[in-house]
C-alpha cells in the first residue's frame, strides 16, 4: 500500500508538470486579430467591341506650307495642320480655258487658302509624254461633281470625276501656275470669260463641286459682282465665306 501511495503520488505530480507544460505551450497559438486584406481597385472598364480610330479627312494632312506658289519648299516655315483651317467655303473665278485643255486657277488663290485645295501637294502628276517630269498634285486626288451648264440655264453636262487634276505647273522654266483639268475634256465645252464655282466638301459627299456658268446664263451677272478680287492680266475672283 505504501509502495502504491507512492506511485500515486508521484503519477499525480507528473501529471500536474505536464498540464503546466501544456499550458506554457498552447500559448504560442493562442488566436491573434489579423487586418483585412487591402481592397484592390475594380478593373478598368472597357468598350463592348473594337475601337477604331477616326477616319482621316481626302483633303487634310499632316502639315502644309505657308507659300504654296513659291519656286521651292525649302525656305516655307512647315505649320502644323492644327493651325491651318480652310478659310472659305467656296471659290468664284472667271476662266478661260487655255487651249480648251485645262483651266488656270492661278497662284493668287492658292496663297490665300492653301488648305482649301489640300496643301501640300505631295502626290505627282502621270506625265502624258514618256521622260517628262510628273506635276505636283494632291495625294489621293480629290473627287467632285462637275456641272457645265448653257446659256439657259440648262446643264449642258454632268459627271462625277472619282480622280480631279489639281496640279502646280513646275520644273525648269515654270512658272509654277496652279491649273485644273476636267475629266473627259469637259473644259472644251467651258466659253472664255465663264464663272467657275468650286464649293469645298458639299452635302453630296465629294470633296468638290464644281459649277461652271458662262456668259449669257442667268446668273453669270449676279455672280461676276462676287469676284471681288483682281489677278494679273485683269481676271477677277472672290471667295465664300464657310
Amino acid at each position: 500500500m505504501r509502495r502504491a501511495d507512492a506511485i500515486s503520488k508521484s503519477a499525480k505530480s507528473a501529471l500536474g508538470g505536464l498540464g503546466r507544460s501544456l499550458r506554457s505551450f498552447s500559448g504560442l497559438f493562442a488566436p491573434r486579430s489579423v487586418p483585412p486584406a487591402p481592397s484592390t481597385p475594380p478593373p478598368p472598364s472597357l468598350p463592348p467591341g473594337p475601337v477604331s480610330p477616326k477616319p482621316t479627312p481626302r483633303l487634310t494632312s499632316g502639315t502644309t506650307k505657308s507659300s504654296p506658289s513659291g519656286s521651292d519648299g525649302d525656305d516655307r516655315a512647315v505649320v502644323p495642320s492644327s493651325a491651318i483651317a480652310p478659310i472659305h467655303g467656296a471659290l468664284l473665278m472667271v476662266v478661260n480655258p487655255r487651249n480648251k485643255t485645262e483651266i488656270f486657277l492661278a497662284k493668287k488663290p492658292l496663297d490665300d487658302d492653301p488648305a482649301f485645295f489640300g496643301w501640300p501637294f505631295l502626290g505627282q502628276t502621270q506625265p502624258k509624254i514618256a521622260g517628262n517630269p510628273g506635276q505636283p498634285q494632291p495625294d489621293p486626288p480629290p473627287t467632285a461633281e462637275v456641272f457645265v451648264y448653257d446659256v439657259t440655264g440648262a446643264v449642258a453636262r454632268h459627271v462625277e470625276d472619282e480622280s480631279l487634276k489639281l496640279w502646280i505647273y513646275t520644273g525648269g522654266r515654270a512658272n509654277q501656275d496652279f491649273r485644273m483639268t476636267l475629266i473627259g475634256g469637259l473644259q472644251k465645252l467651258v466659253p472664255d470669260g465663264s464663272i467657275l464655282i468650286m464649293t469645298r466638301e458639299p452635302i453630296t459627299g465629294f470633296d468638290y463641286r464644281i459649277e461652271l456658268y458662262p456668259p449669257g446664263h442667268p446668273s453669270h451677272s449676279a455672280l461676276l459682282s462676287e469676284c471681288d478680287r483682281e489677278l494679273p492680266g485683269g481676271r477677277r475672283y472672290g471667295w465664300r465665306d464657310t
